[in-house]
């Protein structure tokens, strides 16, 4: 089978019934499957018949969806059918397709950013946090130093005389 159509026939009702999946207007498909229509009956266009999904690249977590799909049936001549099914081609016949688009809101983005971010977030909180730290210490130890050096005592050596004062002989 040509690449652009995908053969969803075992995704719903054990296989019965044969169905395919492809981008609408077959957009993106080999060309062949645009041959088993009249010329310009079908004409795909990228931005009317593309799907995309838009990824978060850091934590890949789709933040917008365009999902845009036709389903088809095979169709494929059938002897038992009578004399129309037998001169059937074999061709993809669309019967629906769909356009649902989906995006986050802004407490979804706003989740996202922090997942984001919060590494890069903490590690600035922690940064600080140390630097204020060592701020401290060098406060304390400065603020330590200069008190003790306050309460020094910087009266002036007594003198000889005031020792034999206190030391009278016994």
């Amino acid at each position: 089978m040509p690449t652009g159509v995908h053969n969803s026939t075992g995704c719903k009702d054990e296989g019965i019934m044969p169905v395919f999946v492809s981008l609408p207007h077959f957009h993106g498909a080999d060309p062949v499957y645009l041959d088993m229509f009249q010329p310009g009956s079908l004409s795909p266009h990228e931005d009317r018949h593309s799907a995309s999904m838009t990824y978060q690249l850091d934590v890949s977590i789709p933040v917008e969806v365009k999902m845009r799909l036709q389903i088809m049936m095979q169709m494929r001549p059938h002897d038992n059918l009578g004399e129309n099914w037998k001169k059937l081609p074999e061709t993809f016949l669309p019967v629906i397709w769909f356009d649902a688009q989906a995006h986050t809101d802004r407490t979804v983005d706003t989740t996202i950013w922090w997942l984001v971010n919060i590494v890069e977030i903490v590690s600035m909180v922690g940064v600080c946090c140390l630097v204020l730290g060592c701020l401290f210490v060098i406060l304390s130890i400065y603020l330590i130093l200069k008190y003790k050096t306050k309460n020094v005592d910087s009266h002036p050596v007594s003198s000889t005389d005031e020792i034999h004062e206190v030391l009278e002989p016994l």
